[in-house]
């Protein structure tokens, strides 16, 4: 176990992985699944009647094209061929180990001018390879702001963001010229965490996209919405790092608010510490509750001592606690936690936490806990959210075998790389103290990467994929994440039991190795899960065989056969079946695919207006809420539609790729 690094090293593309810091999830409240709303439009946007959406053509086979290099399939005679390796990218062979240096196909982003909103028509993108988005490898590079600066030097709010077009973001003027009311309408109904990967790793990168401030709403408060969906979605490195883009002199109510569970969720209390005298003015109303939503003044005030303390002003940090603590400012474990952090300063207190009667976990006590050495009890975080594990995926101060189990839900979540995770329990195989079961995933991730052996590598990751037949769980989905460019080292082989051809597929496109899976299609059986997959994730398809969709949807054991209403929406919203195929599937299914609705309206108008950043936040909105059973058809067609229309198709092929595989 203790040569696992060295080893990895060797095997992983790309030499030695970098631990990404992938966010942590950032709630200052206990975060329950919600239920999605009736509407998914926010007040007062349900009224224009947009054109009548354009219904896809019916789609038909296209010829296949020749020589390397151009992503599309090669010839075969199926209608879903398989694809030649693109230009540079090595064959993957038996025993290699390696996987291509891609983990997604991606369009070249539509980045129209200010003069020109309307994109450029899809089919006429070049495509362009890139490499699963994780930002926070980067972070390390970004330079705080933490103190005024002369009002010469004050940076623009006019545009705001840490990733530019050239740089895989989104254009500047994503919105169009949609106002600034609506936008923040928008945002302010996306709720946390997603229940897709591929719609968080799309909304992270909208969010943190250098984009100019719609008209009509002031650039802090443009910021601050951003960082709460990057906050709520369980990336705090880079909500710290958007807001952090905002000299301390010009922040205002709506940031101030937003700040302290910011910096908290980071495990970066000092890092609010420049902030407090502006928060405790700005924020003068009653406390939403010491981590109960956005920030108020009570939890700014009791901030005072534990700054004061943390500059080493301990005398005035103990008179303004004792003053907090006789106004009641915080109660309970939180003031508690509160004394322990000057106590720790001090050297003068000591402060025990008892978790027993606690209930439910938030950024005050997570962030509190990790500045004295604590670590809060596993049950509240999972009794608060999923995502709340990502709190403890990524922070540096816990053990990597602490964080390992954690690190499944983030990755399954969209918060953690693969190659992040691979590292991550790299470190933990190094740990003496880890648990059973991080030990056993650490060994079968070795094999599965490092064995001797085709055969030995297929039993390791035989070990981390579910068993045959079942849906995997939100943790089972983080291990194919896991597993990822590990099943990609694997040839194709008809021989391969077939179970375990669809895991290697799913697990490879959960990390967008979209080429690398459509190598097997000649080797899984049509109207399987693997085929499924491949249907939808294969990059440069123009139709599948309606035949073979059937014989999916008659093999199909899911609850109200969802996968299989999800694969038809999905496959008609990319053009890959025909309408008449999506209305007749309709009424065999037994659900409405197609139907006229306020949400497809405004997202038909936005596609049609090319405008990337309102379709990607109208399909965030669709993509709400822990459970795939609850997604909307009928909405996931639309969304999809208008993804590909807009020049974001790679994200799309993903998503339905992964409701096949989840649903």
């Amino acid at each position: 176990m203790r040569v696992f690094r060295a080893k990895l090293a060797i095997a992983m593309m790309g030499g030695a992985s970098i631990l990404a810091m992938a966010t942590l999830s950032p709630l200052q409240s206990p975060l329950q699944a919600q239920e999605r709303p009736e509407s998914l439009l926010p007040p007062g946007f349900e009224q224009p009647t947009q054109p009548k959406p354009p219904q896809p053509k019916p789609a038909q086979p296209q010829p296949a094209q020749g020589g390397q290099g151009s992503g599309a399939p090669s010839s075969g005679g199926s209608t879903a061929p398989r694809p030649a390796p693109s230009d540079g990218q090595a064959m993957v062979v038996p025993g290699g180990g390696d996987a291509p240096d891609v983990e997604l196909t991606l369009p070249v982003p539509n980045r129209p001018t200010p003069s020109q909103a309307t994109p450029r028509p899809a089919e006429k993108l070049a495509e362009a390879k890139v490499k699963e988005e994780d930002l926070d490898a980067e972070l390390a590079q970004l330079v705080p702001t933490t103190f005024d600066v002369p009002s010469a030097a004050a940076r623009s709010l006019k545009s705001v963001g840490l990733i530019t077009g050239v740089e895989s973001g989104f254009s500047e003027i994503a919105f169009g010229p949609q106002k600034g009311e609506f936008v923040h309408s928008l945002m302010a109904g996306v709720d946390a965490p997603m229940v897709s990967r591929w719609a968080t790793i799309m909304g992270r990168r909208l969010m943190v996209s250098q984009m100019q401030t719609p008209e009509g709403i002031s650039g802090q408060q443009f910021i601050a919405d951003r960082a709460w969906i990057l906050l709520k979605m369980g990336e705090s490195n880079l909500a710290r790092a958007l807001m952090q883009q905002v000299d301390a002199g010009k922040y205002t109510a709506p940031m101030y608010r937003i700040a302290l569970p910011v910096y908290l969720a980071a495990g970066d209390p000092a890092g609010a510490c420049p902030l407090v005298e502006g928060g405790v003015a700005a924020m003068k109303g009653p406390a939403t509750g010491n981590g109960k939503g956005k920030t108020g003044g009570k939890d700014w005030r009791v901030m005072r001592p534990i700054c004061a303390s943390l500059s080493g002003e301990q005398g005035r940090a103990d008179a303004l606690f004792s003053s907090a603590r006789s106004q009641r400012l915080a109660t309970g474990v939180d003031l508690l936690l509160a004394e322990k952090v000057i106590g720790v300063s001090s050297k003068r207190r000591a402060v025990t936490i008892n978790w027993d009667n606690v209930q439910g976990m938030n950024t005050w006590r997570h962030g509190l806990s990790l500045t004295t050495g604590l670590l809060p009890p596993e049950r509240l975080y999972k009794d608060t959210g999923p995502q709340t594990r990502g709190w403890l995926a990524v922070n540096p101060a816990i053990p990597a075998a602490k964080r390992a189990d954690a690190a499944l839900i983030a990755g399954a979540l969209g918060n953690l790389s693969n190659s992040a995770m691979v590292s991550l329990y790299a470190e933990a195989a190094a740990d003496e103290t880890m648990s059973e079961g991080v030990g056993a995933r650490a060994n079968a991730l070795e094999i599965a990467y490092v064995g001797e052996g085709r055969a030995a590598r297929l039993d390791g990751l035989r070990q981390l994929f579910p068993e045959t037949g079942q849906t995997p769980t939100v943790a089972g989905y983080g291990q194919l994440v896991l597993a990822s460019r590990a099943a990609a080292s694997i040839a194709p082989d008809g021989g391969i039991d077939d179970a375990q051809k669809d895991w290697l597929i799913a697990a490879m496109v959960s990390s967008g190795l979209d080429r690398q899976a459509a190598m097997w299609l000649d080797d899984v059986d049509a109207g399987s899960l693997g085929w499924a997959i491949i249907a939808a994730s294969a990059p440069g398809l123009t139709a599948v065989d309606e035949g073979d969709v059937e014989s999916f949807i008659g093999s199909d054991e899911s609850a109200e056969q969802q996968k299989s209403k999800l694969l038809v929406a999905g496959l008609a919203g990319l053009g890959r079946v025909s309408p008449e195929f999506l209305v007749e599937q309709s009424e065999d299914l037994g659900t409405p695919l197609v139907r006229k609705s306020a949400f497809g309206r405004v997202m038909t108008a936005a596609a049609q207006r090319g405008e990337p950043g309102t379709v990607a936040l109208l399909v965030m909105l669709a993509m709400q809420g822990t459970d795939w059973a609850k997604v909307k058809p009928d909405e996931f067609f639309q969304a999809i539609r208008a993804l590909k229309s807009v020049g974001l198709e790679a994200e799309a092929r993903m998503m339905v790729a992964e409701a096949v595989t989840r649903a």
